[in-house]
């Protein structure tokens, strides 16, 4: 072989090195790349050594080093430390009251009517509440009179007479009047006797009325519903008794702005009970309003009593394999009972039931675990969670994992 056969090979040689090198490098970087961008769950499997059927999926073998027996999400789970939950309302007194009031008054009035002259008299007076004012009625006193006395209502005639002694009582027609009133007062003309002059001189002329006050006539109460109240309820039901004098009228009842009871109750009969819907409840503020037409009620021993579900706590079940349970029983893996939580600020306190077996929990950490190696059994187990106050869990997991 010729001396430049002998390096045209060893040329040959270092070439295929360096392609090999090359093609080794590339492959690292492309297996570099592949774990930076596959998701953290899988990436973190590989670097474990939590492969798929116990390898990487990259041709890198690993060991299964914990196996999860089970893995749920509880979520909210209520605690109620009672079946009833009661809401007491203060004692409420509502009532109208009907009263005869003066609207207006004149201590005198002068009116005149003769060829040359005349002098009328107007009296105003105010109404604020025409629904709740009733019998409104004019009256006076005549000294002197003469002709006819001409009266009116907002422009509209009332009364024309002759008038002696006391103005009759005239009641004002309700379709007349309005918020603000006007009274004119007028007399007749002397007509063909043009030298007589007609005239009254009038006293204590006044515009009367009964007018109800319904300053009183509802009453308004608060009460507070909680979320888990809310989501258990059963039954519920408003008791009250009502004591009230006998021409009281209707009592209406109200939960937020659901009627819930209309009528005239039997007062001192005792104390009556409403059952209506759970649905009319809402999670927080809830209003009750008593309401009455007319009389005077005293409602006593007002209470919104909530009837709540029996809870069902669920059980969550997982099975070891008589060759978990033996590596268990000979102490070459523990089973562990994980907690997951929502949150590190409020305390989380209840009981793990597995198998019979009860341990319980108090913590304000995010997570809670414990070995429940020696309450486990062979093939399928059970595991329930009772709180001790309204929890919400994230997981509940449990891990066969290596004994330490």
């Amino acid at each position: 072989m010729t001396k430049f056969s002998v390096e045209l090979m060893r040329r040959n040689k270092r070439g295929q090195a360096s392609a090999a090198a090359a093609l080794i490098a590339i492959i690292a970087a492309l297996i570099v790349l592949y774990i930076l961008f596959i998701p953290p769950s899988e990436r973190a499997k590989i670097l474990e050594g939590d492969g798929l059927n116990g390898e990487t999926g990259i041709g890198v073998s690993v060991v299964e080093e914990n196996e999860t027996l089970l893995l749920e999400s509880p979520g909210r789970i209520d605690f109620l430390s009672q079946k009833t939950v009661d809401h007491a309302v203060p004692t409420t007194h509502v009532f109208t009251r009907t009263e005869g009031l003066v609207l207006e008054k004149k201590a005198s009035l002068y009116i005149k009517k003769s060829l040359f002259s005349s002098k009328q008299e107007n009296v105003s007076f105010r109404i604020s509440d025409l629904v709740n004012t009733e019998n409104i009625l004019l009256s006076g006193v005549v000294k002197e009179g003469q002709g006819r006395l001409m009266i009116f209502l907002n422009e509209n005639e009332i009364y024309n007479s002759e008038v002696r002694g006391n103005i009759p009582a005239i009641e004002l027609p309700r379709r007349l009047l309005k918020t603000d009133n006007t009274l004119l007062f007028k007399v007749s003309s002397p007509g063909a006797a043009f030298w007589r002059t007609n005239e009254y001189s009038l006293e204590n002329v006044q515009v009367a009325a009964d007018v109800t006050s319904i300053e009183a006539q509802s009453s308004r109460s608060l009460f507070l519903v909680s979320a888990t109240e809310k989501n258990n309820l059963d039954r519920v039901a408003l008791k009250f008794e009502p004591d009230c004098t006998r021409d009281s009228g209707r009592l209406d009842v109200y939960i937020n702005e659901y009627n819930i009871y209309s009528a005239v109750p039997d007062c001192g009969g005792g104390r009556l009970k409403l059952e209506f819907s759970p649905a009319y409840l809402r999670i927080g503020e809830n209003e009750l309003i008593f309401r009455i037409g007319s009389g005077d009620y005293y409602l006593d021993h007002i209470a919104i009593q909530s009837e709540l579900k029996t809870i069902d706590f669920p059980v969550y079940y997982f099975e070891l394999s008589d060759e978990e349970f033996t590596d268990v029983e000979e102490g070459d893996s523990q089973v562990v009972l994980r907690l997951s939580f929502i949150d590190y600020i409020e305390e989380k306190r209840g009981e793990i039931i597995l198998n019979g077996h009860l341990s319980g929990f108090d913590t304000k950490e995010l997570s809670w675990e414990t070995d429940v190696s020696d309450d486990i059994v062979r093939g399928n187990n059970g595991v329930q969670i009772r709180p001790r106050k309204t929890l919400d869990i994230r997981e509940l997991e449990v891990i066969l994992a290596p004994s330490e």
